[in-house]
């Protein structure tokens, strides 16, 4: 007898309410689990349950391609294709544009538009408005910043700036200056003069002299140092600042003394801003687009609204630079144009690359798609694609299966095969799955329960049937309340699991089995936990830091109780009482005896005790010498020529009389009085000189 589809326990395919299809139907999509979802209201088909995820669009709606979202009217940076319902994205740094992905209405920020086309800066020839569009400059300036005449900052060739004006022939009283291409005034009384500045021709009641320079009738007659009075009809004397003149007035300089410099009519000390020293003596004025400069070539500050690159004021940038407050700068090394000094500021790149979210590529990087406009970039289901929208993927991001160009999750039934980049069903007693095999189970098919100890669908032992119980199936102890496997259980006859697929059934022991209504236990090592593999790796990190402490802490144990060779130590010299006794009753004397370690000490016990001084005062063991002064002394000093030989120096006192032996015996410092001192004069051989020193030592 058929099954209606309505009678179905499980699906083959998807689930529409409480009937099994072969597909969903139109505005809907199969979820994880296989059942049929509604799409977003304003999808006609998709591919998830999103407002970004669909493939058509609702009646009265546009569908962006790219987002795949279905809106009513284009955002900006598109524009509507009324042809198929789409919204098409502007080509890249267009904030909008009209009827094609090129034809820009406005730019993206930090850009100016020319020709319906965005750039970093205006072309040469172009000013930039204040809505950041170019417009062309007047026919004859060659760069400007408006659209007059009158606003020309630099001339087209054959034409000189005067005034903010591009003339073919300067005016009279100026010259041509073809290196500045611009007009500059003649010398004071010139009506006419040469592209190179020098007088062709005076103004009225001025004279040319011999040096071809202007000067006031009747100066001829005057020394260097005067000019002719017209009022007084004599000669005057300069002002005191001037070498020469035509006036009386500190503004009338025809030349300077020495040290001085000729500026506009002017001796100075030096120049001031906006002029530059030239030829040794005078005061050039910097091209009309400076406003400092070190010379006619090399400025160093410009005027308003110009940028200064290389020491040359410009409209604009070249091409690699863009504008920082008034300096050039250098663009990213990939860009071509820019807008800034990051990688991801690029408004255009060098011939062959591409332009992709602000950076250039040789090849439109992982992503995105190359498209006539540049790289665009792929809907956010897709790893790779081939063009715009969710079929259109070429590879997924993880845990992804490609479907005929649709990237998609996994049922809640497979698992992702990261071999195979393909998404696999879960062994049959599995409902959901992280792997493959009946131990990587997450949920179970009715009536079976999970026994998470080792991830295994089982039914319980309680309701285990007899033909189970002889096959011993696994099973689990069960929760009287909730009827899931107990998570502590022990009950259950288990599998010890190694890897992800393989299981090694515990023998069962006579002596050490546990067990409870009648059924023998098995114990689970789960070598495949991450837990296991941690823990194991930690301790021994553990054991290993443990080991090179030991052996380091041996090393230095072993070092610190080795008595280095010729090392020097400190002895003290103990006194007893009969030789305090005695020593003051006797008269002191000038005498002493000096004791010299020879070679090295390997005395251990420490410090050489009161009985081995005692005994060995005044012979010649245990490396030691016994030196008399002998001779006269001058008062109480003498010296002795020490070498790397002696370790150490003892003083040891001789007493008068009776004492005299014993004080041989017992070692003591004297001081120039003659008593006696705990502690005995200590020479260290050690010292950083290696030459023989003289020590000079009182008795």
């Amino acid at each position: 007898m058929a099954v209606e589809p309505t009678q179905c326990v499980a699906c083959s395919h998807y689930r529409l309410d409480n009937t099994c299809v072969s597909r969903c139907p139109p505005r809907s999509f199969p979820n994880q689990v296989g059942i049929c979802w509604p799409c977003h209201d304003t999808c006609e088909t998709c591919a998830g349950a999103g407002p970004d995820s669909c493939l058509t669009c609702a009646p009265a709606h546009l569908h962006v391609i790219d987002l795949a979202v279905c809106l009513q009217f284009c955002p900006d940076g598109y524009f509507e294709n009324s042809r198929n319902r789409t919204c098409v994205p502007c080509e890249p740094n267009c904030a909008s544009c009209q009827d094609h992905p090129e034809y820009c209405t406005s730019c993206d920020h930090h850009l100016v538009m020319h020709e319906h086309k965005c750039y970093s800066a205006c072309p040469l020839d172009t000013y930039e408005t204040e809505d950041n569009k170019c417009a062309f400059c007047h026919s004859t300036c060659a760069t400007c910043n408006g659209p007059t005449d009158q606003d020309c900052i630099t001339c087209r060739s054959s034409r000189y700036a005067w005034q903010n004006k591009c003339l073919i022939s300067c005016p009279d009283g100026f010259y041509a200056d073809k290196k500045r291409l611009e007009c500059m005034p003649c010398q004071e009384g010139c009506k006419t003069c040469t592209s190179n500045g020098v007088c062709s021709e005076c103004l009225p009641n001025w004279t040319l002299n011999k040096r071809d320079k202007c000067i006031v009738s009747g100066s001829e007659g005057c020394s260097e140092s005067e000019f002719f009075s017209q009022d007084e009809g004599q000669c005057r004397p300069c002002h005191a600042s001037c070498g020469s003149c035509n006036g009386p007035a500190d503004t009338s300089c025809t030349s300077c003394p020495p040290n001085r410099l000729l500026e506009q009519s002017r001796c100075v000390s030096g120049c001031r801003e906006g002029f530059f020293m030239e030829a040794g003596s005078l005061c050039s004025p910097c091209l009309h687009t400076c406003s400092q400069c070190v010379s006619r070539t090399n400025c160093s500050n410009c005027s308003k609204g110009l940028e200064l690159q290389n020491g040359e004021c410009r409209t604009t940038c070249a091409d690699g630079y863009y504008s920082d407050r008034g300096i050039c700068a250098k663009c990213y090394l990939s860009c071509h144009t820019c807008s800034g000094p990051r990688r991801n500021q690029c408004v255009q790149c060098p011939a062959g690359w591409q332009l992709a979210a602000g950076e250039c590529h040789p090849e439109c990087p992982e992503g995105f798609y190359k498209s006539d406009f540049g790289c665009q970039k792929c809907h956010h289901y897709c790893k790779t694609c081939n063009d715009a929208g969710p079929l259109a993927c070429t590879s997924c991001p993880p845990h992804s299966m490609l479907d005929g160009g649709l990237c998609m999750e996994c049922l809640s039934s497979q698992y992702y095969d990261t071999t195979s980049a393909t998404c696999k069903t879960c062994h049959d007693s599995c409902r959901s799955c992280f792997g493959p095999g009946q131990f990587s189970c997450k949920g179970c098919v009715p009536p079976l329960h999970l026994d998470q100890l080792n991830s295994q669908c089982v039914c319980c032992c309680q309701n285990q049937t007899l033909a189970e119980k002889t096959s011993s199936a696994a099973c689990c102890n069960c929760d009287g309340e909730t009827g899931e496997c107990k998570a502590a259980s022990t009950g259950g006859k288990r599998r010890t699991v190694v890897g992800s697929s393989s299981a090694y059934k515990s023998s069962e022991s006579k002596h050490g089995s546990f067990e409870n209504d009648g059924n023998a236990r098995e114990f689970v090592l789960r070598l495949d936990s991450p837990l296991t593999a941690i823990t194991a790796i930690a301790v021994a990190i553990c054991l290993l830091i443990i080991t090179i402490f030991s052996i380091i802490f041996a090393v230095l144990q072993r070092n610190s109780n080795h008595v280095s060779r010729n090392s020097v130590r400190y002895r003290k010299i103990a006194n007893t009482s009969s030789c305090r006794r005695k020593n003051l009753s006797a008269k002191p004397t000038s005498d002493a005896r000096f004791i010299f370690n020879i070679g090295e000490d390997d005395d251990t016990d420490g410090d050489n005790s009161d009985d081995e001084l005692d005994g060995n005062v005044g012979t010649d063991i245990n490396n030691r010498i016994v030196y008399d002064r002998k001779g006269n002394d001058h008062g109480h000093e003498f010296y002795i020529e020490s070498t790397n030989d002696i370790d150490a120096i003892e003083f040891h006192c001789n007493g008068a009389g009776a004492g005299a032996q014993k004080a041989e015996t017992q070692p003591q410092r004297c001081n120039a009085n003659g008593d006696n001192d705990d502690d005995m004069l200590h020479y260290d051989r050690h010292h950083p000189s290696s030459s023989t020193s003289r020590t000079n030592i009182r008795s």
